[in-house]
Order: structure tokens, then sequence, then C-alpha cells
């Protein structure tokens, strides 16, 4: 790492450049709508706004100072080690600072002082899409929930409730009905804020405007009746069983690891994490879902065939 930035020459991005702007070509049937979904959470000023992929336009003109720069500020400092798999800890913190003691550190980049930025208003948007395709209806609550709290659990929870399986209230209410297609949602937090997303597909002919109709009465259900008992531990053992299965493989668990000590300073967070999600309770996930997705102050995009 201490030569890092000048590890790159202009025949490496030439060679790469390519692969990565052929990678944002590719994407999912509504990939425009997704990159809205995104772009609509954080704003236009906001370093997450183009998604971890970044936006195309800006990519295109990649200069090679532009990535030494970058690779500068991937100092040790700012460095977590990780290993994972069957070893002894004693003998690999000893083999560890043998090999690295003599590194200079460097100086860690200053993180980014940018805020969150929660959802005051409703803002409505729009997106043409093939006309092939089906009209969607996204809900999007931009939040500063932190990462790992018990909130944070609350709405991994709620989104579990509504979405994860044929048993849940979204989908046996509108995919299960033929009102929908498809839904999704998604609970997310990071170190710049985060949301929560709903999205609905619907059917040939259906139109937005159906979609949030349908959806809206679901939502209102919950913020009246909380979530049963029974809706809490089925979620929660759903994401219980999805985290350990994700572990199991050496690399998403060092990544995890990784995650942990980035947002908590606690690499074994794991045990912890699953406690939280254990310990959300119905009223706690209504809870949620008052604070977190009012009707007021959120974002409505509608995708539409193009004509």
């Amino acid at each position: 790492m201490r030569s890092f930035s000048s590890a790159f020459d202009q025949a490496d991005l030439d060679a790469h450049l390519p692969d990565v702007l052929d990678q944002l070509r590719r994407g999912g049937a509504y990939a425009a709508t997704d990159a809205q979904v995104v772009a609509l959470n954080y704003g236009p000023s906001h370093p997450y706004r183009n998604g971890p992929g970044g936006d195309r336009e800006d990519l295109t003109e990649t200069k090679l100072e532009d990535v030494r720069a970058f690779a500068r500020k991937l100092t040790p400092a700012g460095a977590i080690l990780v290993l994972a798999g069957n070893f002894d800890p004693i003998l690999a913190r000893q083999l560890i600072e043998e090999d690295f003691a003599g590194i200079t550190p460097g100086i860690v980049s200053p993180g980014l002082e940018t805020k969150p930025r929660p959802a005051t208003s409703v803002m409505r948007a729009s997106v043409g899409q093939k006309k092939t395709l089906p009209a969607r209806f996204d809900l999007i609550w931009p939040n500063d929930v932190r990462p790992f709290s018990a909130e944070y659990a609350a709405g991994k929870v709620v989104a579990a409730v509504l979405e994860e399986g044929r048993s849940s209230r979204l989908y046996k209410s509108l995919v299960g009905q033929g009102l929908a297609s498809k839904v999704a949602t998604n609970a997310f937090s990071n170190a710049l804020g985060g949301g929560f997303s709903i999205s609905l597909t619907g059917l040939e002919g259906s139109q937005p405007e159906d979609l949030q109709q349908a959806l809206q009465s679901q939502l209102d259900k919950l913020r009246g009746d909380p979530p049963s008992q029974e809706e809490i531990d089925v979620a929660v053992r759903k994401l219980v069983t999805n985290r350990l299965r994700y572990v199991e493989p050496l690399g998403a668990r060092a990544d995890r690891f990784v995650l942990y000590e980035l947002y908590t300073g606690d690499a074994g967070f794991l045990p912890r994490e699953l406690a939280l999600l254990r310990a959300v309770t119905p009223a706690a996930a209504q809870a949620f879902v008052r604070e977190r997705l009012p009707d007021a102050a959120r974002i409505e995009l509608s995708t539409r065939p193009l004509q």
C-alpha cells in the first residue's frame, strides 16, 4: 500500500475502464427506474446519488491522475485487516505484527461530512420505460437511521413483514390477489444516510395510480394495527436464517466483519445484530412505520410504458 498510487499506468486504465462501463450498461429490465430510486433517495449533491457503480458520463472522462489521487487516500492507517477461516489467533497475530509492524501508517483521509437527507414533503417523479414492460410504482423514504441500531433492526423486520415470502402482507394482498406481479422492499442504512423503499410491479395494462392505491391501503392497515407476534416471528426467523446463510462462505464472512468493524467498531457484532432483530416487537415495528414511513414526507416514483 506504500506505493499503491503508482501501481496504475495509462495502459491499466485503458484496459479496465471499458469493463467498468460495460457493467453499468447491464442491469435489470427496470435499470432506469432503479437508478432513479437511488438518485431521488439521496439528492443531486449527495455522494451516493449515482449508486455504487457511479455515473457513466463521469467514468468515461476518468483520467489517470483521478485514479492515482483516489489511490493515495488508501493508506495503511485507514485499512481494516480481516482474517477469516481456521487458524491459530495467537500465531496469526504474531505473523501479522512481524509483517506489518514496519509499515508507515500514513494519514487517514478525512471522512465526508454530508448529512442524511430525510424527506420533508411529498416529491413526485416519473420514468418512461420500454413499451413491453408493465407499469411500476415505487415509494421511497430517505432517512438517517443509524446502521446496526435498534431502529435499523425494526426497519429490517418491517420490510420482511411486508415482502419476505409468500406469507408476507404485500405478497398475499397484492400479488396473491392478482393486483401486481412483483413486490420488493428494501431497508438500508449507510454512513451518509439510508432509506426505505417499496416497489410494486404491475400486470399488463396496469397503471401506476392503481398500484399506488393498492399499496396505500396496506400501509394504512399497518399503521392502524401492528403486525401480529406471529408475523414478527416469521420475519425474524427468515432474516436470521438469511444472515447466517450469507456468512457461511469465507469471503462473505470477511466482508461482513469489515462492515461491522467500520460501523460499530466490533468485527464480532454478528450475535448482537441477531439479538437486535430478535428483540423487535410488534409495537416497535408499528412505531417504525408511523415515524419513518409517513404519507406526508416521501418520494412517489411512477414508471410508465412509453407510448
